[in-house]
């Protein structure tokens, strides 16, 4: 009997590739052998690939969106051993932002009022932003102030502030690496804000006239939520 690969791991995922290793199988130092893969997602039909190596990286997956990944080894003449498989889900495209921007702790655990009017060294500095960390941070500070240029917040390493209508206006040949759409920062702070903060923002943004979100959208459940608790203060006359 062939046999098969062993301890089939994943070693890394994210929203649109993972990583996964074997252990070559017992028996085939003298033997000339390779290994064909096959990965696919409900409802579709499955990738194969034959390499010699132990690891491979699966790309153009789709975020948040299960796999299931099986190995097996293949000889020559075309002698296939029983197959090893596992199973992987990709993050979400949510968690890529919020991991870009230091707030994926945030999204269970949320950001609440007191934290954020906490004084602190952090709150208290004028030192230029030089992380994409930073950013959250600093949009709230302004945003607490009611200053009207908290949509504005860059890093240091960016040339060019980032206006309300996003980074799609910023010249192409320019660095983006530290750039993210003000819409992208304002919903992750929302989605990781209680709902006192929420309040509290939506407050400040009516107060600078900035646009409000009357529906938060939630990449998990494919639905939005309608932000009644947090627009209940508001009124327009």
């Amino acid at each position: 009997v062939l046999p098969a690969p062993e301890q089939l791991n994943v070693d890394s995922v994210d929203t649109t590739s993972a990583t996964v290793s074997w252990s070559q199988p017992p028996g085939l130092d003298q033997t000339q052998h390779q290994y064909q893969i096959s990965y696919h997602c409900p409802g579709t039909e499955p990738h194969i690939t034959t390499i010699s190596s132990h690891s491979i990286t699966l790309s153009d997956l789709q975020p948040d969106t299960e796999y299931s990944v099986t190995v097996c080894t293949v000889l020559e003449n075309g002698k296939q051993s029983q197959q090893l498989s596992t199973t992987l889900t990709t993050e979400p495209c949510l968690m890529e932002l919020l991991s870009k921007i230091g707030l994926e702790d945030h999204y269970e655990n949320k950001l609440t009022l007191s934290t954020v009017l906490e004084i602190n060294p952090n709150t208290t500095s004028d030192e230029p932003l030089t992380t994409m960390q930073s950013l959250p941070g600093a949009f709230l500070k302004k945003l607490m102030m009611a200053n009207v240029n908290a949509r504005s917040v860059k890093c240091l390493s960016t040339d060019q502030e980032v206006p309300y209508y996003g980074a799609d206006n910023l010249d192409t040949d320019s660095d983006t690496s530290n750039v993210i759409n003000p819409l992208d920062l304002i919903t992750a702070l929302f989605l990781c804000s209680d709902g006192f903060l929420q309040q509290e923002m939506v407050q400040k943004m009516s107060m600078c006239q900035f646009a409000v979100p009357l529906l938060l959208p939630n990449c998990d459940t494919e639905q939005s939520t309608l932000m009644l608790w947090a627009l209940r203060d508001i009124v327009k006359k």
